[in-house]
C-alpha cells in the first residue's frame, strides 16, 4: 500500500508484546488468584486436598457465561484450589486431560480426577462436584 512505510507507533506508548492477550490462567485459593506459568501435569497430579481445574479460553463465549456459576458454586464451598488454564492449540495440558470442549471443568482431590463437567448450565452441578471432593477434606 501506498505510504505504508511511514507508519510509526506513538513513541509514547509502552511497546507491544506479539500476541498478549487477556491474562486467563491463575491459580485461586480461596480468594486470591497468582497468575504465572501453566503448571505441568506432575504438579497439578501431586496437589492435595480438594482441586477444580478449570479449562478454557478468554474469548469463549461459553467460558464467559459459565464464570458466574463457577463463582457461586466456589462461593458456598469449602476452601478449594481453583486453577484456570489458558487452553488451546499447542497447549500440552488441556491434551493430557482429554480436554476436547471449553469450559471443561475437573474436580481432583488428592491429585485424582473424581469428576467432570464440560459446559456446565448451572451452578448446582458444580456444587454437588464440589462437595464430593470436599468430603473428608
Amino acid at each position: 500500500m501506498p505510504g505504508e512505510g511511514n507508519l510509526k507507533r506513538d513513541s509514547t506508548l509502552p511497546p507491544r508484546k506479539a500476541g498478549k492477550r487477556e491474562r486467563w490462567s491463575g491459580y485461586n485459593t480461596g480468594m486470591d488468584t497468582v497468575h504465572g506459568s501453566e503448571p505441568t501435569r506432575a504438579e497439578i497430579d501431586s496437589l492435595q486436598g480438594p482441586t477444580l481445574v478449570e479449562f478454557g479460553a478468554a474469548w469463549c463465549g461459553y467460558c464467559r457465561a459459565t464464570r458466574p456459576l463457577i463463582t457461586s458454586a466456589l462461593s458456598g464451598a469449602s476452601p478449594v484450589r481453583h486453577i484456570r488454564i489458558e487452553d488451546g492449540k499447542g497447549r500440552r495440558l488441556g491434551r493430557s486431560f482429554g480436554v476436547k470442549l471449553w469450559p471443561t471443568l475437573i474436580f481432583l482431590k488428592d491429585g485424582k480426577e473424581m469428576a467432570r463437567l464440560v459446559r456446565p448450565e448451572n451452578s448446582d452441578l458444580i456444587q454437588r462436584a464440589l462437595e464430593n471432593i470436599c468430603k473428608d477434606a
